[in-house]
């Protein structure tokens, strides 16, 4: 009986992304059509206006990566974040990943939310028509507030009491009134709960991952690559030398 409800709740879910999927390429038509004229018209200007601007060559070089750069590559890659979820369950803060990668998606599945409604309000239709079907977005906030923020939850991260708060009034904001807004600033405050979370792990449990056996499994089986970057070069009238110029990319927390 639990698989049969189970299937049927697949089916309807996949029903409303269906529908939805209708609504969406329905209001692109629309939105697609009224835009026609001003389309063109900024295209005939960037053929007529754009300047013709020449590349500078550019060489590439290696740079070793960081430790916080490391842990971005671990987490991001199926058998890295495996190995380091393995380690965290030994160090009972496995909730910690789960929750970075939970807020993850709930972050790349808010973003086709957002289009959605940008397209029905482009075609001057209600954008609350995206929420009249099961949205992943609002589902997998439900589930990161109800698992992770509240307090007592089976996988409560430790994020600050302020942050706490707003997520609380984000989450009862956005069930009482679906809509853009609220949407926005739940992404907000989750993205600032994932960066907390994820700076705990990079200064704390990932030193002591990098101590384990199971980080040295790992990075036998996974060779640490090293980071290209980009080295530009321009030279200068009279100059025996070109400037070079090093860009080296940085996590932002």
């Amino acid at each position: 009986a639990q698989k049969i409800a189970d299937l049927e709740g697949k089916v309807i879910e996949l029903n409303g992304r269906i529908e939805r999927d209708k609504l969406v390429r329905k209001a692109m038509r629309i939105s697609a059509l009224k835009r026609r004229e001003r389309v063109r018209e900024e295209k005939r200007r960037a053929r007529s206006g754009s300047p013709n601007t020449s590349r500078k060559p550019k060489n590439h070089t290696s740079t070793k990566l960081t430790g916080k750069q490391e842990f971005q590559r671990v987490l991001t890659t199926p058998d890295g974040f495996k190995a380091f979820h393995k380690f965290c369950q030994s160090d009972d803060s496995a909730h910690n990943p789960l929750f970075w990668r939970k807020v993850s998606e709930f972050l790349d599945e808010s973003v086709g939310t957002l289009e959605d409604i940008s397209h029905l309000e482009a075609a001057e239709l209600d954008p609350k028509l995206v929420f009249s079907t099961p949205d992943p977005a609002l589902q997998l906030a439900k589930t990161i507030f109800f698992d992770y923020i509240v307090q007592g939850s089976p996988n409560e991260v430790g994020i600050s009491k302020g942050l706490v708060q707003r997520i609380t009034k984000d989450i009862h904001r956005l069930l009482r009134n679906q809509c853009k807004e609220n949407l926005i600033d739940m992404r907000r405050d989750l993205r600032a709960a994932q960066t907390e979370i994820f700076a705990f792990m990079a200064n704390y449990t990932f030193r002591r991952f990098q101590s384990s056996d199971v980080y040295v499994h790992y990075r036998t089986t996974h060779p640490l690559l090293e980071q290209k970057t980009d080295i530009q070069t321009s030279g200068a009238p009279g100059a025996t030398g070109g400037l070079i110029s090093m860009l080296t990319s940085k996590l932002q927390f």
